[in-house]
Parts: structure tokens; sequence; C-alpha cells
């Protein structure tokens, strides 16, 4: 929930560094939709021994089929959350770049635990953030959305 406080153990965390994409076209924003969660930004984990602008292109790429241009960093932040599915408790390091879709589509390749969340992708119109559920992984997306517009 928004505001929640919840206690986590610490030995039950996991730490994950992760970059996510913000991408807007024709008054539209590219994101990712999760069954009933709600809606998050398109990206994902950085693999050990990874650059994180080669791991946002990856995640994406994996996700849409698109290839993208990283430009502008947003923002970085920390975010304490539980995974669905009982997938454990994460300690997250989040970056957030302004990006730009490269070329056509290629074949778009959801993991095992995004089928599992009824994942899909959807352009939504930014008049409609505001509205917008956003998974409880983050509860400041819409800032960082409104962000990447100046």
């Amino acid at each position: 929930m928004e505001g929640e406080k919840v206690i986590m153990k610490v030995s039950n965390l996991y730490f994950r560094p992760s970059v996510y994409a913000v991408v807007i076209k024709d008054d539209k924003v590219f994101m990712i939709k999760f069954g009933d969660l709600g809606y998050y930004l398109i990206g994902g984990g950085i693999e050990l021994g990874e650059d994180h602008i080669d791991a946002l292109r990856r995640e994406f790429l994996e996700e849409t089929g698109f290839e993208i241009e990283v430009k502008d960093l947003i923002e970085v932040n920390t975010r304490f959350f539980e995974m669905p599915f009982n997938l454990g408790s994460s300690h997250a390091i989040k970056f957030f770049y302004v990006c730009e879709l490269v070329g056509n589509a290629k074949e778009q390749n959801f993991e095992e635990k995004e089928i599992q969340l009824n994942a899909k992708l959807e352009w939504i119109p930014l008049s409609e953030i505001d509205n917008l559920k956003i998974t409880s992984a983050d509860d400041n997306i819409k800032s960082i959305i409104k962000k990447a517009l100046k």
C-alpha cells in the first residue's frame, strides 16, 4: 500500500539494483501492466558484472522487442518491497532514464515471472497517469514520468 510501513527482516532481503526506461511518444508513455497489481515502467534487474546502461537496453529489448537509445538520468532511488507470489523481500536501488525507441520491434521475450503476473505492454496517455494504479514496488513513478517531460 502506498505510504504503508512494512517491517522486513534484513536476513530475508535480497539486493536488487535495477534500471527503468521512461519512453514517451505522441503524448503517451510506454508501460508494462502486471495484471491486477498495476502498471510499472519497463526495465529490470542489473546482472552481476553488467553495466547498468547495457542492462536497461537488454531488459527493454527482452520485454518489448524494441531497441532504445538511453538519454538523460531522471532519478535514482532506494526502495524496500515485497515481491508478489512470495518471491521475497527486495532492497532495490533503481535508476530511471529518459529513453527513445530505435528501429522496429523484434521478438518479445517475457520471463516466466512476467508471464505468471499476466504482463502486457501498453501505451498510456499522459492525461491518464494521475489516475493509474501503480504496482506497490514504487510510490513515485508518476512523479518520475512527469520529471521526464521537463
